[in-house]
């Protein structure tokens, strides 16, 4: 079976949406052009709040010239501007600030500290894939309905295929690339991870290649969480070819005669013993 011809021409440069981590959720959906044109209309809160105490300042300036009289009034507003100026500085409360916030300004130092936590996360999933580069496995990650979302670099490897990158398969279903005499068992097994409390389920099969030779995979899966919730199904997969086949060579070495190459009595026994099972549970 031809994997490139199973699914098809793919796209590599499919439109994917952008996130930007300083965007509310309600605003991710909104075409990039929209976005930048409502970023640029809302001010930050850092200069509307310079802007306002020196507005105050000035105008208590103009007033002093303007209404002698009242000195004692124009007084009082500085003090009560610069204390709590003061104040804001020491404790981090500010009711103007909240007050801003509230009326949809933007505030430079939790923007700053959003892109922050951005960069970190980044940085962290960068550092994780060059370890990923490092390993014979494969790890791969899928969507809650079995489809790839993330491939290491030794997908192609596993394949046995000539494509230039891993893009060309993201989004297929995992399924896909599984011989079909074991691809419902997978499927029960990914199935019974996702409803039960077990860490991770094992299972050894044939995975499809583009050589047409029979590959022997040996995966290992896992429930993928973030914060609490189930994000998808994580797997690592080993190449278990040459294990295989040497483990059936040995098996037919114990069960069969080496001059005649016809079943020996331990084969006879395993045979037996299996009969009796099956009558056990008929």
């Amino acid at each position: 079976m031809d994997i490139s011809a199973a699914h098809g021409k793919r796209s590599l440069s499919q439109t994917k949406p952008t996130y930007d981590p300083l965007l509310s959720g309600s605003e991710q959906n909104v075409p990039l052009d929209c976005q930048k044109t409502k970023i640029t209309r809302r001010t930050y809160i850092e200069p509307a709040i310079r802007t306002i105490v020196g507005g105050f300042i000035v105008s208590c300036a103009a007033l002093l010239y303007l209404k002698p009289q009242l000195t004692w009034l124009w007084l009082s507003v500085l003090i009560f501007v610069g204390f709590n100026l003061f104040q804001s500085g020491l404790t981090k409360f500010c009711m103007m600030e909240k007050l801003l916030k509230k009326l949809h300004f933007r505030s430079e130092l939790d923007e700053i500290k959003i892109l922050s936590q951005a960069n970190a996360e980044v940085e962290a999933r960068a550092a994780f894939y060059d370890t990923l580069g490092l390993l014979n496995e494969v790890v791969i990650e899928l969507s809650h309905d079995c489809k790839l979302v993330f491939l290491s670099d030794h997908w192609l490897k596993l394949l046995g295929g000539n494509h230039s990158n891993n893009a060309f398969f993201l989004g297929s279903p995992f399924t896909a690339f599984i011989n079909e005499l074991d691809r419902a068992s997978l499927v029960n097994l990914l199935e019974t991870l996702t409803t039960s409390n077990r860490r991770t389920m094992s299972m050894r099969f044939r995975m499809l290649r583009e050589d047409q030779l029979e590959h022997w995979v040996e995966g290992k899966f896992a429930l993928y969480t973030k914060q609490g919730k189930v994000q998808g199904i994580r797997g690592v997969l080993r190449d278990v070819t040459e294990t295989h086949v040497q483990e059936k060579r040995i098996s037919h070495m114990a069960m069969h005669d080496a001059l005649t190459g016809l079943p020996n009595r331990t084969s006879l026994d395993h045979q037996i013993s299996q009969e009796i099972k099956r009558s056990h549970i008929a």
